[in-house]
């Protein structure tokens, strides 16, 4: 039988003063093969003032074998999901956000691949719940299976935290999660950033199609809140390449030059990006250096 058959896993769920979200995720997880297949629940409440622990209560309550809830008052997606590492039992852990929806089928189709390619990290397909909501919004399509080699920096979006898997070898060489970024911070992009730092440690990623969460966003498209997020992801990568940059990772320039600075030159709309993402990197590099940071 192989490692990926047996092998205990870990579904990591953070959640922030959304109880009607969570308790839609919760209710739509394919809990018959979570039974069958030797996988925890880990839910994180990130200090949440609303019905949320309730919700997480009901729920441990009525799969005890299965399921656990974490605190962890400190705001910042990062940090609940280092929480979850840390109260989590599993050797390898999946990652979703409270938003999303898993798909049935999805952590059969996890061992199948485990048994047969070689991955420590990587994500799958994250794709849109209603059809009106912004299809901006942290949405990744896979059109096939890729395995990503080691000592690659990955372009932002590539792996999304909303459906993210990482084998705790990982963490225990490279760290966890950077608390200084995403959800609850200023910046985004702290999937990416923990992907391209396991890639750097040398493990090998993958990206597979038919691992898919349905992400249930609710902002309308175009709409003020979207246009609000998509913003955020800028400042998010900004952030992203400074990190890179402080570390010696000079790639990061190349990525930023193949994004703006193709052939014709970039848009003005291409520009005003960029100045957005180079005031997220300012300002991540300012509030790291005054943390103690390098």
């Amino acid at each position: 039988m192989s490692a990926g058959a047996t092998m205990k896993m870990s579904l990591v769920i953070p959640t922030r003063d959304r109880a009607g979200q969570i308790d839609e995720c919760l209710r739509r997880l394919p809990i018959a093969e979570i039974v069958d297949g030797n996988v925890e629940v880990v839910v994180v409440d990130n200090g949440s003032t609303d019905e949320t622990a309730s919700v997480i209560a009901r729920f441990v309550a009525a799969h005890p074998a299965h399921a656990r809830s974490v605190l962890e008052p400190a705001p910042g997606v990062s940090r609940a999901r280092n929480a979850g590492i840390a109260a989590a039992t599993g050797d390898f852990l999946v990652f979703v956000d409270d938003d999303c929806y898993v798909d049935a089928g999805y952590f059969p189709a996890l061992r199948r691949h485990l048994a047969t390619i070689a991955f420590h990290y990587g994500g799958g397909q994250v794709l849109p719940f209603a059809p009106g909501d912004d299809p901006r919004m942290a949405i990744r399509v896979i059109p096939k299976l890729g395995r990503v080699p080691p000592h690659t920096v990955l372009p932002d979006g590539c792996i999304q935290g909303a459906n993210m898997f990482v084998h705790r070898r990982v963490f225990a060489k490279v760290g966890l999660f950077d608390p200084m970024l995403g959800a609850g911070t200023p910046y985004v992009c702290e999937d990416i950033e923990m992907a391209t730092r396991a890639s750097l440690g040398g493990f090998v990623g993958a990206v597979i199609p038919d691992l898919v969460v349905r992400h249930d966003h609710r902002r309308g498209r175009d709409s003020v809140e979207a246009r609000r997020v998509l913003a955020s992801y800028a400042r998010g990568r900004g952030a992203y390449h400074a990190k890179l940059l402080a570390q010696e990772v000079d790639q990061a320039w190349l990525m930023w030059r193949r994004r703006f600075m193709g052939p014709r030159g970039g848009t003005a709309r291409d520009l005003d990006r960029l100045a957005t993402e180079f005031e997220g990197a300012a300002a991540y590099l300012r509030q790291r250096i005054a943390s103690g940071g390098r």
